[in-house]
Parts: structure tokens; C-alpha cells; sequence
């Protein structure tokens, strides 16, 4: 597993040093860029909210365009990625909310964080590009470990993705680089995953999560069909292995 997470980190910062990821406002367009951060997470807190708001965790924060509209609404964030690219221009950008604390994160765990300790977690755009399913299934069983029993857990995890975007990655970049040229191959750098709603379903039987409301609709990015899940903690139920997937090759 670290090794499928080095390789992740390697393919992130190289998107990030391009400069053209998809998820990378330009200087003129930055303005924009925060607003629809605030637009996406009042939309969510308006559909489900946490009983308090106390510390939030923005998972895969890339530039903090969520984190920064988290601050306004919690009274501390961490924002978490695997790119130590993506956090020192996060840190930047939004110097001015000192709230917002930077954490870097190539494991597949959150033993950083403490059980019971996050008030509300936010995951959007990222499960996708997780090495395997069963990396998914790790974070889930994470996100629920440290969820604060009264906290609420919203994450988004496409239903299907393109052909290429399953075969994404180093490799297929450097094939498609001469070819396309850079800027266009970059967007086959970072390969993407799907998952089912009984996959998820399955996901969280094998943890203290309930699945207590789905959304269904588009990545807003890439188009592809997803759900969003709001996830509530159960105390007191047993964390059993999630063995269908544990054992899954990435497709």
C-alpha cells in the first residue's frame, strides 16, 4: 500500500509543477474560484449539518478552495492533501484565514488525528483517484474512526468513469505527452476509480457508519455520474475487515 501511495504522490506533484491541473485557478480567475468553494459548501451544510462546529476536515484540500469556506463556518480546519505542492500554495493563498491548519498526508490512514475528534469531514473529488477500492474502504473506516459521535461525514465517489480514466497514469502520460503535448496529457496523469452504491453500502456495513442520505448527480468536473453520501457515526457496532474489496486489484 505505501508503495501505490508513493506513486499517487509522484503523479499529483508532477500535475501540480505542470501547472494545469484542472483543479488550478489562473491569478484573474481566483476570485471565482473561492466563491464556488463557498457555494459548494453551503449547499451541503444546507442539505445535512453537524449538531456542532467545532473542527472540520477538508480531505484532498488541494488549494483550500474548501478549506477557506470552511474556516468561515468552523472554528478550526485542517486541510489535508498529498501534495506538498498543493499545500504551500494553499497556505499562501489563503494566508489571511488563520483557522486553516496544513497537514500533509501520503498514508493511507489519519492516524494524525485523534478518535472522535472531527466534527464534520469533507471529501469531494478524491476517492476517485485513490489507488484502489480498497484504499477507499481504509479512509472510509478512518473518516468514521475519528467522526465525532453527533458529526457528519459527506463524501463524493463517482458510479462510473471513461475507459482512459481507468487506465490513467504515469505511464499512459509519458505515451500521450509527444502526442497530445503536455498540457493535454497531463489530463491522463491521475487515474480514476468507481464505485457502486452496493459497493459503498458494503464499505460501510463493515464500520460504525450509516448511510443516512445519497444525492445522486455529476462530478462537477469531469461529468462523470456520482453520489454524494452523508454518513452519520453509530457507536458501540463492531469494525469488521471489508474482505470483497480488501483483496481487489485497481481497475
Amino acid at each position: 500500500m505505501a508503495e501505490k501511495f508513493n506513486v499517487s504522490k509522484k503523479e499529483w506533484e508532477c500535475l501540480w509543477e505542470l501547472g494545469n491541473s484542472y483543479a488550478q485557478p489562473s491569478s484573474k480567475d481566483l476570485a471565482t474560484y473561492f466563491e464556488s468553494g463557498e457555494e459548494e459548501i453551503g449547499k451541503v451544510l444546507s442539505v445535512h449539518s453537524p449538531a456542532h462546529f467545532g473542527i472540520a476536515l477538508d480531505f484532498g484540500c488541494g488549494l483550500g478552495r474548501l478549506a477557506r469556506a470552511l474556516s468561515f463556518r468552523f472554528q478550526k480546519v485542517y486541510a489535508v492533501d498529498i501534495s506538498d505542492t498543493a499545500l504551500n500554495r494553499a497556505s499562501k493563498l489563503n494566508d489571511d484565514r488563520k483557522n486553516i491548519f496544513y497537514c500533509l498526508n501520503d498514508r493511507g490512514d489519519l492516524n494524525m488525528f485523534n478518535n472522535a475528534s472531527i466534527d464534520f469531514i469533507y471529501c469531494a473529488r478524491v476517492f476517485q483517484h485513490l489507488p484502489s477500492k480498497k484504499s477507499v474502504a481504509d479512509y472510509v473506516k478512518e473518516f468514521i474512526r475519528v467522526l465525532a459521535p453527533d458529526g457528519l461525514l459527506c463524501f463524493q465517489v463517482p458510479s462510473q468513469v471513461r475507459f482512459m480514466s481507468r487506465m490513467a497514469g504515469n505511464q499512459v502520460y509519458e505515451i500521450l505527452k509527444p502526442i497530445l503535448g503536455q498540457k493535454l496529457a497531463s489530463r491522463f496523469l491521475i487515474r480514476m476509480l468507481a464505485l457502486k452504491i452496493e459497493e459503498i453500502n458494503e464499505i460501510l456495513a463493515c464500520t460504525n457508519g450509516k448511510l443516512i442520505d445519497k444525492i445522486e448527480g455529476n462530478s462537477d468536473w469531469f461529468g462523470a455520474p456520482s453520489y454524494q453520501c452523508f454518513v452519520i457515526r453509530q457507536c458501540g457496532e463492531p469494525i469488521i475487515q471489508v474482505k470483497s474489496i480488501e483483496n481487489e486489484k485497481n481497475r
